[in-house]
């Protein structure tokens, strides 16, 4: 019988899109409001500040994220999540997994609003029987949630966070 799950999980350039979208689209209607006001001095100083406050967090969690991430490959199937980093490979049994924590702003459910760029990012924190902790986030697999909930019988539970630092846990 033929593996259901069976995934590759990398960091792509094309990962980094999806959480940059909203962040692209606030900066570019602050430029269009900016062109409205016929780019006044006054306003021009007034929404750098409002852009600085805006980028920094998700300029930190992308970097965040894209460190955390470097060199790893994630294999996921029915039995095990082999860990691949810097040249190091580590198997985990699925049964050796004692829980599922996802890190995620309410704003992405259906029927949520994001308001902050930042809200774009998430993570798994998947804790072993043996307290080793693997991380993933949304930058090796945009569709994150969707593929964890495919690993039965491990608890999982989502832990809602506005700001989704790996570094706060």
């Amino acid at each position: 019988m033929a593996n259901k799950i069976n995934m590759k999980l990398s960091q792509k350039f094309s990962n980094h899109f999806k959480p940059l979208i909203f962040h692209l689209v606030g900066t570019t209607i602050m430029v269009l409001c900016l062109a409205c006001l016929h780019f006044q001095k006054e306003m021009i100083f007034v929404f750098e500040i409002i852009w600085i406050i805006y980028t920094l967090p998700v300029l930190y969690l992308h970097l965040e994220y894209y460190l955390w991430n470097w060199n790893l490959l994630v294999d996921i199937n029915d039995d095990s999540i082999k860990i691949t980093k810097n040249g190091k490979q580590k198997t985990y049994p699925l049964d050796n997994l004692s829980r599922i924590l996802v890190y995620k702003s309410a704003s992405l459910d259906n029927g949520g609003i994001q308001i902050l760029p930042l809200e774009s990012y998430f993570y798994a924190k998947i804790l072993t029987k043996h307290n080793e902790v693997i991380i993933i986030t949304c930058l090796i697999c945009p569709n994150l949630e969707d593929v964890i909930m495919k690993l039965n019988g491990i608890p999982y539970e989502r832990k809602k966070k506005i700001f989704c630092s790996i570094n706060s846990i």
